[in-house]
């Protein structure tokens, strides 16, 4: 967990994968908070020798009530291993 000026408090969360072509993928998922909300975002990376691009996005979800956190968590999530690594 990381905390920085204006962005509250932040987990990140990833699963990376190297495929038989030597390409590196990383599903990555971040949690960000502050006293208002939680944003949710999550992306599907692909790294290779000349770095790491972002190949695919989920739409972030800004979530105001706390009630409502662990289901569009596990959406998010859902969404993201959803993608398809190409």
């Amino acid at each position: 967990m990381r905390s920085g000026s204006g962005i509250g408090s932040v987990v990140e969360g990833f699963v990376e994968a190297e495929m038989e072509n030597g390409i590196g993928r990383c599903w990555c998922l971040d949690v960000r908070w502050t006293d208002e909300s939680f944003k949710i975002e999550a992306t599907l990376d692909r790294n290779s020798a000349n770095g790491t691009e972002t190949t695919k996005r989920v739409p972030a979800e800004i979530v105001h009530d706390v009630d409502d956190f662990p289901e569009v968590l596990v959406s998010v999530t859902r969404n993201l291993f959803a993608l398809e690594a190409t």
